[in-house]
């Protein structure tokens, strides 16, 4: 990304009396403060706000793939738990699959202090941040993105509504309705002691969960324990579900403290308009087949703040810049939407094709590094479920 112009350097421009910021991000989790650090150093003056007092809880079970790692602009080892090397995979109808590998997949961390660590970050490259209350009001202009709260308003040139699943930008670009494209989902986690003898359990997928999976994410200290569901109809009975859950498993009871979010899906569908842009949770980022989302997240901040910069520099329409921007993680998550289609309708059969040496390495290389070419995964994943129907 370029440096901005003089006047984009500033820290702030006043017109009429106004402060007016190049960029307003409302949610400073992993997308916001992504592409609040990009557009500040670009040179581009940029106010981050959020509700939340930070570190704040979030249920996740934050586990870093490697094309994160990559996809960040600074190290996050201070806040890294765990290099993962082996995935266990179990489900119904099928033998647990076990894959390791010789580079990592992905390292852990607590999702508290790897948002926390984020935001310093940017505001050590130049972000101010302002806690604020809920947002009231919304309202755009040829010109100008006017955000308002009961007390406060705030100015900017662009917006980026980066404010979670439960987005209260998205809902104010919508006017209260929920927008065709999305779908919804439910997760809750907690976590419990590491064992007191014995090996540290793998990570852990296990799709016997109906219309979702639990996880198991080893910390340096604990195991990040939870279920996530590609519904909302699960919410009221998830904790019950969990407490069983670990309870079968683990052989230990669920601590008081358990924490639930709504997820959020479908930003292949997302036609961004006008001077506020969506991205994270509240643009549906999240992966459907693995649930991963911090990943996408942070890329669709860096294509939103990308997208706007350029829209400063040339007079550019800033919403067709990010979809084009964006063209590439589309791709991505429309091919786990399909799949997951599959997979989800009877997982005992994606489970048993992973007896395929080339089908489990084709899929252990996506969720680390990302998919190149969604084709070649789709074909090697026909082939082995066409072997697999056979044998």
């Amino acid at each position: 990304m370029r440096a901005g112009s003089p006047g984009g350097k500033r820290l702030r421009a006043t017109l009429e009396g106004m402060q007016i910021w190049d960029t307003l991000i409302v949610g400073a989790g992993p997308a916001g403060a992504a592409a609040a650090f990009d557009l500040v150093r670009a040179g581009r003056s940029v106010l981050l706000v959020d509700r939340a007092i930070f570190p704040r809880p979030k249920a996740c079970a934050a586990g870093l793939t490697i094309k994160t790692l990559r996809a960040l602009r600074y190290s996050v080892a201070p806040v890294t738990h765990r290099t993962i090397h082996t995935i266990r995979l179990e489900g119904p109808g099928a033998a647990p699959a076990t894959v390791t590998t010789r580079d990592p997949i992905c390292v852990t961390a607590v999702r508290e202090e790897f948002d926390q660590f984020c935001l310093e970050q940017t505001l050590g490259a130049g972000a101010r941040f302002r806690q604020i209350g809920p947002v009231t009001g919304l309202t755009q202009t040829e010109t100008l993105v006017t955000l308002r709260t009961a007390t406060e308003s705030f100015h900017a040139r662009y917006a980026i509504g980066a404010d979670g699943a439960n987005s209260r930008m998205r809902t104010l670009l919508y006017a209260g309705a929920e927008p065709g494209w999305l779908s919804r989902g439910f997760a809750l986690e907690t976590h419990l002691p590491l064992p007191t003898s014995g090996p540290v359990p793998d990570l852990l997928f296990d799709f016997g969960i109906p219309n979702g999976y639990a996880w198991i994410f080893p910390k340096r200290d604990h195991l990040n324990v939870g279920l996530g569901f590609f519904s909302t109809t699960a919410g009221p009975t998830a904790r019950g579900a969990l407490t069983d859950y670990i309870g079968r498993t683990l052989g230990q009871p669920t601590p008081a403290k358990v924490v639930g979010q709504y997820l959020a899906f479908g930003f292949p569908g997302y036609e961004p308009t006008a001077r506020v842009l969506l991205a994270g949770d509240a643009a549906g980022t999240l992966d459907p087949l693995t649930a991963e989302g911090i990943y996408p997240a942070i890329r669709s901040g860096q294509a939103a703040a990308e997208a706007i910069h350029r829209a400063l520099l040339t007079g550019q329409s800033a919403a067709p810049l990010y979809q084009q921007l964006t063209g590439d993680l589309r791709t991505q998550l429309g091919f786990s939407a399909r799949a997951a289609r599959r997979f989800y309708a009877d997982p005992s059969l994606g489970l048993r094709a992973l007896r395929f040496p080339l089908m489990r390495e084709a899929i252990v290389r996506t969720y680390a590094l990302g998919l190149a070419r969604p084709g070649v995964l789709s074909r090697v994943a026909s082939y082995a479920l066409k072997l697999q129907r056979a044998s």
